[in-house]
């Protein structure tokens, strides 16, 4: 979480991947991704943009994610 990640939109678009007892795979993945700020036009938050998705897509197939 240290480390930044590759540029797209949002701030606080992650993967966190759980681990097995013994550490030697990963068993569970979960992403936490950046909506962005408040909506004028629409009220509420902002929508996840199409990069955002992209990264999501190509972050779920890989094993090491």
């Amino acid at each position: 979480l240290a480390s930044e990640g590759e540029a797209m939109t949002g701030c606080g678009n992650y993967n966190l991947p759980i681990k097995s007892s013994d550490g030697a795979k990963n068993v569970f993945n979960l992403w936490f991704i950046d909506s962005g700020t408040y909506d004028k036009e629409n009220g509420g938050y902002a929508h996840v943009a199409e990069d955002q998705l992209a990264w999501y897509k190509k972050t779920k197939r890989c094993p090491e994610s």
